[in-house]
């Protein structure tokens, strides 16, 4: 099989892709008809794993106390905000997410055991505009699961 690289915005539940097809009326350009289905599917995956993330570390997730400040990058698309980001990963004072945290940001605490190599499989392993490394385990920027889980995003004008 050949990987691909697939649609950035894949974390959204049902609940959320409802509201970005909502607030735009419901207008898919009939060439991103496949994007839709595809999306569709995923929010329905996304749905169901979400519940169970619920259930089995919902309590603790609301229980983890955040102790440092964060540190936001603040940039433009294509200016090195994504190179600074993982130059900062590698310094163990600090933390961020992965790939498959902010592709799966309802469930990647349930999921990640065996979500990461799906995710790996499916992966082109470089990043098509840059070659920056492309994997689970990849530092990524939070603005795609911002996106996923509140449908307020400049990256979700580009969905359809």
């Amino acid at each position: 099989m050949t990987k691909v690289f697939l649609q950035g915005i894949t974390g959204m539940k049902m609940s959320t892709l409802w509201r970005v097809l909502a607030r735009n009326r419901f207008r898919v350009d009939s060439c991103y008809l496949d994007r839709l289905v595809y999306l569709g599917v995923l929010a329905v995956y996304n749905s169901i794993l979400a519940r169970f993330e619920d259930r089995c570390n919902g309590a603790k997730i609301e229980a983890t106390k955040i102790t440092e400040p964060p540190i936001f990058i603040i940039g433009h698309w294509r200016s090195g905000t994504t190179h600074l980001h993982n130059l900062l990963s590698f310094d163990p004072n600090f933390t961020c997410p992965t790939y498959y945290q902010v592709m799966s940001p309802h469930h990647f605490v349930y999921s990640q055991p065996w979500g990461q190599r799906i995710f790996n499989y499916l992966s082109p392993g470089k990043r098509p505009m840059d070659n920056m490394a492309v994997g689970a385990q990849a530092p990524h920027e939070d603005e795609f699961a911002l996106a996923a889980m509140s449908a307020v995003s400049p990256y979700l004008k580009a969905l359809f």
